[in-house]
């Protein structure tokens, strides 16, 4: 058999460094509405898609249609996805966000504008549920949420105990904004807002974290490209943002960036070409001048070939190559 090896780079670093990438489009996931990947579960893939028009909720920062979560399943790698439906079993259809799995415990954190037997508002808030290994849980409201404002897009990191998420709650910049929350014997913290190398008078939103290191949406850094996606380090305190090079970033707007390992991930995006509205994009960085390498091999049992046996190559991700 033939085994192509090709030779990656570690984490994304600084634009600077300009690293080359390819976009693969999902194609078994996207449609002509919107579609943006924001997480996994027990290595299925977890996304938001909207098919029905928004009636009761006037969110001024995002005019476009309900979402309702979605799980996908792998095929032999992961741009091989296929839908499996609705994710959540919750009655009601007012507005279901983006959500964030904890294995550690087995809860899930998410947005949505239902209010689960609760009086109903315009407001999207994040809610957490546990899954029991055959059920979820009713959903609680999280305490994060304060007052007559919208909490959305939670995104929470295992390494650190941390849950991001975008709000326009008081305090912040204008718009909505990232903040995070730490959990610390039993209880989240007070949130904290962190700052103006982050924040802008605009939007923040979709944060998502990889090997330490915060990742967002802001169409307020750069007003003119729209939505861009930036990342921020975090060594002892925040460093400025960083706009990530095209094309994970494009024209259209970028809005949320999820990663596998230090060089796969997705890129959601309504960038051009794509089925319509926003579309989710599997990126791999690339070395460029790198030789191919061709690689025999033979199977011997007791000293002798082995005809017909198969054979199955993985990479980590435990993609079938």
């Amino acid at each position: 058999m033939r085994l192509l090896v090709i030779i990656l780079l570690v984490m994304v670093q600084p634009v600077m460094a300009q690293h080359r990438y390819s976009l693969t489009p999902v194609n078994g996931l996207n449609s002509e509405k919107d579609d943006i990947l924001c997480g996994f579960m027990e290595g299925k893939p977890i996304y938001v898609s909207n098919d029905l028009q928004d009636l009761v909720n006037d969110y001024s920062w995002n005019t476009r249609f309900v979402f309702q979560l979605k799980i996908a399943e792998r095929g032999n790698t992961y741009q091989d996805l296929h839908s499996k439906g609705r994710f959540l079993p919750f009655p009601g259809i007012r507005s279901e966000g983006t959500a964030s799995f904890n294995p550690a415990d087995s809860s899930l954190y998410f947005s949505s504008a239902e209010s689960y037997g609760e009086s109903k508002g315009t407001h999207l808030r994040i809610y957490s549920t546990r899954w029991n290994g055959t059920a979820w849980s009713r959903p609680s409201l999280h305490p994060v949420c304060q007052g007559t404002r919208d909490y959305a897009h939670p995104f929470y990191d295992p390494q650190t105990g941390v849950l991001f998420f975008s709000s326009n709650r008081n305090g912040g910049y204008g718009g909505m904004d990232i903040w995070y929350s730490y959990y610390s014997q039993g209880a989240w913290t007070e949130p904290v807002n962190p700052g103006m190398l982050v924040n802008t008078s605009a939007h923040e939103i979709f944060p998502s974290v990889f090997d330490g290191d915060l990742y967002f949406s802001s169409n307020g850094i750069i007003p003119s490209r729209g939505y861009e996606l930036f990342y921020c380090e975090n060594k002892s305190q925040w460093k400025s943002a960083v706009q990530l090079q095209d094309p994970l970033n494009s024209p259209g707007d970028d809005v949320m960036i999820v990663f596998l390992d230090a060089h796969h991930g997705f890129v959601s995006s309504d960038r051009t070409g794509g089925k319509g509205g926003d579309d989710i994009y599997l990126f791999q960085r690339e070395e460029a001048g790198l030789p191919q390498n061709t690689f025999a091999m033979e199977l011997m049992v007791d000293g002798k070939p082995c005809a017909g046996a198969g054979i199955r190559v993985t990479n980590p991700l435990q993609e079938v190559l």
